[in-house]
């Protein structure tokens, strides 16, 4: 499960301190992931939640982001809406 994962994550972390630099950053990021997985409430591509199998069809123009004020991460999450990419045609 997710909670396992960041449990087994978070045990990790004193050791990827020490070591610094890419192991540092690689635990974070496998971390930031697993929580933001957690906290998304539908299914999505590879992500499949048993407890909420239905799509989110706002979840499309939000991202989820972390408050860096939020050192813990354990509540510093919150989505945000973003803008569609505007398209550009090239004509040659």
């Amino acid at each position: 499960s997710l909670d396992t994962c960041l449990a087994e994550l978070g045990a990790l972390a004193p050791r990827a301190e020490e070591c610094g630099g890419e192991v540092r950053n690689l635990r974070l990021c496998a971390e930031l992931v697993a929580r933001a997985a957690r906290e998304r409430p539908e299914s999505r591509g590879a992500h499949f939640r048993a407890d909420a199998s239905e799509p989110f069809p706002e979840g499309r123009r939000l991202v989820l982001s972390l408050d860096p004020a939020h050192a813990n991460m354990e509540s510093g999450f919150t989505w945000q809406p973003v803008e569609a990419p505007a398209i550009a045609t090239v004509v040659a």
